[in-house]
């Protein structure tokens, strides 16, 4: 397949393991962007949801890869089993999971 078109249909292929990372300050941004692009679409784990047009996106605020880098490992990893545990990721509960909370 040249081009994204099937052979002999005429229509593009549409590629539904494109991915695009939105990156936020605000847990106000993410609430916004999540509204918007879950407006006819469907919610997934880990910050990720499908639009209405089968678009898939990962909805990140940047606090999540501050918190993810800390040299101490016990702090990162109770931040990505709190991820994993999310829809829309929540800043608060990333932070409060570095903390230990």
């Amino acid at each position: 397949m040249h081009g994204g078109k099937r052979a002999g249909s005429g229509r593009k292929k549409v590629d539904i393991n494109l991915r695009e990372v939105e990156k936020l300050e605000t847990q106000e941004e993410v609430d916004k962007l999540w509204g918007r692009l879950g407006d006819g679409g469907k919610p997934q784990q880990c910050g990720w949801i499908t639009d209405k047009f089968g678009m898939s996106w990962q909805i990140v605020p940047l606090t999540l890869g501050r918190l993810l880098q800390d040299p101490d490992a016990e702090k990162s990893s109770r931040v990505m089993r709190a991820m994993m545990g999310m829809i829309k990721l929540d800043i608060a509960g990333l932070e409060r999971a570095y903390r230990g909370e």
